[in-house]
């Protein structure tokens, strides 16, 4: 830096800070997360927001984050306290500084279980990061599951004093920065899984659809002044095309790297991106519409939703008339960088040192978004710590098919093949920039002038095969993920280890994150999206599928039994609806001759026998699983020495439903049994001679080895039925003697690398082979 731009640097930010009329902090300071009462749109809710001032007044109008600013050049020391209290939402929290490469701290990147762990409510951290090189527009956001989605971001300036775009503009300050957010009535733990938005906010106002005619966002300008807007989409889900009506937009910035200037009327801007635009105030004094139309949820304008004000000095108080007029929109084949402009290695797709392409696919039976076959779940031990200690492939860095080791100083491409669903997907690589040499839309490669940024669009046309490149040239585990949050925390997400021999450690007070997070309680570690704590034993993930077999289970099973028990009772209305008929239309049901009936072979007792076990092998299952505790105590939840075993847990209320409703479908099938009665006599005998006479609905019979059974029907005692119930039984004694055995082992030798000790103590006091439900 030049002798006397500190001092510039300095003044510089002093104007802003004065100007500005967002409260801010930076480059050093407390950043408070608070719960607050928020009415952004109109609809009041609680909401997890940054301030920097802890006392919360009433019911706050704006959702928007205190606004973090300083210089280039500058130390950032941000202290986080977490004083959050709601417990409909996360109260644990982590801060990531979206677009800053951590050179040297990767530690203060941000992401849970990758980077650090969680930060409990009622304690702090200090993030502590040097900008020796970058400048722009950032913004910074919770990157914990969906917390953000609560209201947890805000925006983050580092302004240049030596800007090689100074001249374009006139005016730069907390005023002409303008955030773009979605904003949902129900808090994302209790929300659907992949929600619509209620309303689009703009500088954290807004209005939603049948909503009252809440305050919008305005934002004021002096005639012939040129301001330089910065434009942030900090959207969980949709994206936004931005215009501002009869005005014309000088975009000079991407993703805080400076761009050859390029005039546009319309931006499509995608959650995690950022652009600075170059207004001219040139236009009649009057009120003008700022619009952001979503690609989800409620579009267009009716009422003024998803619309701010761009406000004229001079003009009146009123909302605008302007109509919009869109012809050429920002196309991200033309940002050219104005620094340093090209791809690095060879001008040849796959011509990088290190190619990878990165398949993403929708998991219908899971309920997941994979990338190569594998959702991203959060580990129990964040990536950075397992590095550091003593991991550094990827095969012994979980979790297992989501982690890339990159080594150092290499020219890495990757391609992203689009995905329809969900899409269009905005991924967002952390500690670097990336050059995108092929485009969602394009089929060419752009090795000469490429755009350069941090998140890009993947697109959804079926030959879209977005490719980036960058090099690696910054130590440390960092995520590439999916910036619609929802998607990332059902899996659409990749850990690359960069040149893991060189990450530099971590301060002490980053070292005490985990065993402070690992001491709360459940409840206070607990995520109310998922209705249980994150496993224990290790460091916690906080974070669960909320599409896991066990909670389909839980969540699918009762009301299958509510589904069954209305068949059943369907089932016993028409037979009582039939009974007069059949007793008229039918002869009288005759009992079998004794003489008819022969005695079982020893192939009918063996599956008679075999029928009745599995039957009171289920019966006891369902019930061990009603009334777990009965099977917990005694096999499940036996405590080691280290006190790591999760505690019992208690009936849920589902459970209980579960519960009821097959005891009570049980109850209706007894008495549709004996009122059945009344409809024919028959002998509930195995016996190859039995037959039933009675015609009607029960014309096939549900007696096994009966010549009406079904089975019997189709070939049980013929040639093929026996070659085919060969066929089965080899097949059952395959699965339970060689297939279970050896997953088994497999999940054992898992469980002994990943807990050591504490596997071993459980494995000797637990018989937890005899119990394959345990796994």
């Amino acid at each position: 830096m030049f002798p006397g731009a500190r001092i510039l640097a300095t003044l510089t930010l002093a104007l802003h800070l004065l100007h500005g009329t967002n409260a801010a902090i930076g480059p050093t300071g407390d950043m408070y997360i608070v719960n607050e009462d928020v009415s952004p749109d109109g609809f009041t809710r609680s909401a997890v927001v940054a301030r920097s001032d802890p006392t919360t007044n009433g019911t706050s109008e704006t959702l928007t984050g205190v606004l973090v600013q300083g210089n280039k050049g500058d130390n950032f020391q941000l202290n986080v306290l977490n004083q959050l209290s709601d417990t409909t939402m996360l109260k644990t929290t982590s801060i990531h500084w979206h677009g800053f490469f951590q050179s040297g701290s990767t530690w203060a990147d941000g992401p849970a279980f990758v980077n650090q762990c969680p930060i409990a409510s009622g304690n702090s951290f200090l993030y502590d990061f040097n900008v020796p090189d970058q400048a722009g527009t950032f913004w910074y956001h919770s990157h914990l599951s969906t917390q953000y989605c609560d209201g947890l971001r805000g925006p983050f300036i580092v302004y240049d004093p030596s800007d090689p775009h100074l001249s374009l503009y006139d005016v730069d300050n907390a005023d002409t920065i303008i955030t773009l957010e979605d904003w949902y009535h129900v808090v994302a733990p209790q929300n659907a899984v992949l929600p619509t938005a209620d309303s689009t906010l703009i500088n954290g106002k807004g209005r939603f659809a049948g909503g009252p005619t809440s305050a919008l966002a305005v934002i004021n300008v002096e005639s012939n002044k040129r301001y330089r807007f910065r434009l942030i989409s900090m959207s969980c889900d949709p994206n936004f095309t931005f215009s501002i009506d009869g005005h014309s937009l000088q975009v000079i910035e991407a993703d805080a790297v400076n761009i050859v200037p390029i005039v546009v009327d319309s931006i499509q801007i995608f959650a995690g991106q950022r652009y600075s635009f170059v207004l001219n105030a040139n236009q009649t004094v009057d009120n003008y519409w700022i619009r952001a139309d979503p690609n989800l949820g409620s579009t267009g304008f009716d009422g003024g939703i998803n619309s701010a004000i761009l406000r004229y000095a001079g003009a009146t108080e009123d909302d605008p008339t302007t109509t919009s007029s869109t012809s050429t929109p920002l196309e991200e084949t033309n940002l050219v960088p104005l620094e340093n402009p090209g791809a690095p290695g060879p001008a040849v797709p796959g011509g990088a040192d290190i190619n990878i392409n990165l398949a993403m696919a929708f998991d219908v039976t899971n309920f997941e978004l994979t990338i190569n076959g594998s959702p991203f779940k959060a580990p129990t031990a964040p990536v950075l710590l397992q590095i550091l200690s003593g991991a550094t492939t990827a095969a012994s860095l979980l979790p297992s098919g989501s982690i890339y080791s990159l080594e150092a100083n290499k020219v890495v491409e990757i391609s992203i093949p689009a995905l329809a669903v969900g899409g269009p997907h905005p991924f967002h690589l952390h500690g670097h920039t990336f050059d995108v040499i092929r485009s969602a839309g394009s089929t060419t490669y752009n090795f000469d002038t490429p755009a350069r940024r941090d998140v890009v669009n993947t697109g959804t046309d079926a030959n879209d095969n977005v490719t980036i490149r960058f090099v690696t040239d910054n130590p440390g585990p960092w995520f590439l993920h999916c910036h619609i949050d929802w998607h990332l925390e059902i899996g659409l997400a990749v850990v690359f280890a960069e040149d893991v021999t060189s990450i530099t450690a971590p301060p002490a007070a980053w070292d005490d994150l985990c065993p402070i997070y690992d001491a709360l309680s459940d409840s206070d570690k607990d995520n109310p999206r998922f209705g249980f704590a994150p496993a224990t034993g290790g460091k916690a993930t906080g974070r669960r599928n909320w599409f896991s077999k066990a909670r389909r289970r839980a969540i699918l099973v009762p009301y299958l039994k509510l589904l069954k028990l209305g068949l059943v009772m369907v089932f016993y209305i028409r037979a009582e609806r039939n009974h007069g008929r059949l007793s008229q239309s039918t002869p009288p049901n005759r009992r079998v001759d004794q003489r008819e009936l022969i005695t079982n072979t020893w192939v009918e007792r063996f599956f008679l026998h075999r029928l009745m076990f599995l039957k009171l092998f289920v019966g006891t299952a369902c019930f061990m699983h009603i009334f777990n505790s009965v099977s917990s105590l005694g096999m499940c939840t036996l405590r080691t020495s280290h006190g790591s075993s999760e505690s019992l847990a208690s009936p849920s209320a589902t459970m209980m439903l579960g519960g009821g409703l097959t005891l009570l479908s049980a109850n209706i099938r007894l008495w549709c049994y004996a009122e059945m009665r009344d409809l024919y006599d028959f002998e509930v005998n195995i016996k190859k001679a039995h037959r039933l006479v009675t015609t009607g609905p029960y014309s096939v019979s549900m007696v096994m080895f009966s010549k009406d059974h079904w089975l019997y029907q189709c070939g049980l005692r013929s040639m093929v039925g026996v070659v085919l119930s060969c066929i089965w039984c080899a097949e059952v004694v395959l699965i339970n003697g060689i297939m279970v055995p050896a997953r088994m082992k497999v999940e054992d030798d898992g469980l002994r690398r990943h807990f050591g000790r504490e596997w071993d103590e459980y494995a000797s006091r637990v018989a937890y082979r005899l119990v394959p439900e345990i796994y």
